[in-house]
């Protein structure tokens, strides 16, 4: 069982869940490229996303791994079911989402489709999916899925452990043993400080070509030429 569940690492993951909580995960999209695909969106009015991945592979109608993979969740997770392309069978609803809930999830993201979506907004859960289905999973032990293993979508590899980050907007997803995030982190940071001193100087009628310091030069070169109005 061990050796077929990986143990998440933990080791600074706190501190650097506490830093991401600082910042907007757009400001971190200036230099992460790691995203869940983009059709995955949020689904509840709920949508603040932020902790540790459970992963599950569940290509198939079978509703067991999944309920199985809610007895693995810790505090701050969040559940990660890759639907292995298949988004007319729902594998998560209002018990799925109550049981995650219980457990401490921070939210439920599904590659495929949901159901119950009410019932799960009333919960206050964040739900994303790609949709939603009348059509449920049920136990029918069929092979082919994994638990806590690697998953990749739209070329991203995701991990258990890894940190999913996201809101309305996206999600990404974050390696916690990647080093240069602390100092993506402190670029964030200075961005948003900078774009407080933006949205005046903008106001004040200063074009953010300005503020961005693009030359007008170079772009006539490489990129067309800027029309006189």
């Amino acid at each position: 069982m061990d050796s077929y569940f990986p143990m998440k690492s933990e080791g600074k993951t706190a501190a650097l869940l506490e830093a991401l909580s600082k910042v907007q995960p757009s400001s971190l999209g200036h230099y992460l490229e790691a995203a869940l695909p983009s059709d995955i969106k949020a689904l509840t009015p709920f949508s603040h996303c932020l902790g540790t991945a459970i992963t599950v592979y569940q290509p198939t109608s079978d509703s067991t791994p999944v309920h199985l993979a809610l007895e693995l969740i810790s505090p701050g997770d969040v559940l990660l079911i890759d639907r292995g392309g298949d988004s007319r069978i729902a594998c998560v609803g209002e018990m799925v989402a109550t049981a995650a809930q219980q457990r401490g999830a921070k939210a439920i993201i599904v590659n495929g489709a949901v159901t119950d979506i009410e019932e799960i907004s009333a919960l206050g859960m964040p739900i994303y999916a790609k949709g939603t289905s009348v059509i449920t999973t049920r136990p029918l032990y069929s092979p082919g899925a994994r638990l806590c293993s690697e998953i990749v979508l739209d070329d991203i590899v995701i991990r258990t452990g890894d940190i999913i980050f996201g809101n309305i907007n996206g999600l990404l997803s974050i390696d916690p043993c990647d080093k240069n995030i602390w100092n993506i982190i402190e670029k964030a940071i200075v961005d948003e400080e900078k774009e407080i001193k933006w949205k005046r100087q903008l106001e004040q009628g200063i074009s953010l070509a300005s503020l961005n310091k693009v030359d007008k030069e170079m772009f006539q070169q490489y990129v067309c030429r800027i029309p006189q109005i």
